[in-house]
């Protein structure tokens, strides 16, 4: 899937993309491996970190760097690029003038958009962080229907549980470090 595609653009030569390639992050599955070593374990198979790849240190390459990457206007990804980029902006130290700045220039609004609405209507814990995001954000128009993960993809859903025991919540899922 071709990103600006997906938000109805066109692909731009990106400066985060070419950095994360001289860095060594080749492929699109080279973010994903990063993603998984900085704690985005939930969509990452064994096979994919025992293909390893070294972490640069995010001095070298931020978290927010990392997110903007995986959904890059000049990306060519899939669902589990957005669903990982979801988990890794929800955790803790992102910081959101730097993700503003970075999804404007790599022309991927929408989509960060669309992961900071899903936030602050499901994430209970940092309400006011998606709050915060989606005020440093343009307006765009929403994406077509059907081209971006539900927002449950971002979510860990709590399956069915004894009425004894006290019902259990769906959390956001985030990255751990």
């Amino acid at each position: 899937m071709d990103f600006a595609y997906v938000m109805g653009s066109t692909p731009h030569l990106s400066p985060v993309l070419r950095k994360a390639r001289r860095l060594g992050y080749l492929e699109p599955d080279d973010l994903l491996r990063l993603a998984g070593i900085r704690g985005c374990l939930h969509y990452s198979s064994p096979e994919m970190l025992s293909e390893a790849i070294q972490d640069c240190g995010q001095t070298h390459f931020s978290n927010e760097e990392l997110v903007v990457a995986l959904v890059s206007g000049s990306m060519e990804g899939d669902a589990r690029h957005v669903r990982v980029a979801a988990q890794l902006l929800g955790a803790q130290g992102v910081d959101t003038a730097k993700v503003a700045r970075l999804a404007k220039m790599e022309r991927c609004v929408p989509i960060i958009r669309y992961i900071a609405e899903s936030g602050q209507r499901e994430d209970a814990e940092r309400k006011a962080f998606w709050k915060s995001l989606l005020a440093l954000l343009p307006e765009t128009p929403p994406i077509p229907e059907g081209r971006m993960p539900h927002p449950s993809r971002f979510m860990s859903q709590p399956g069915w549980s004894p009425p004894s025991r006290p019902p259990r919540r769906a959390s956001w899922l985030r990255a751990h470090a």
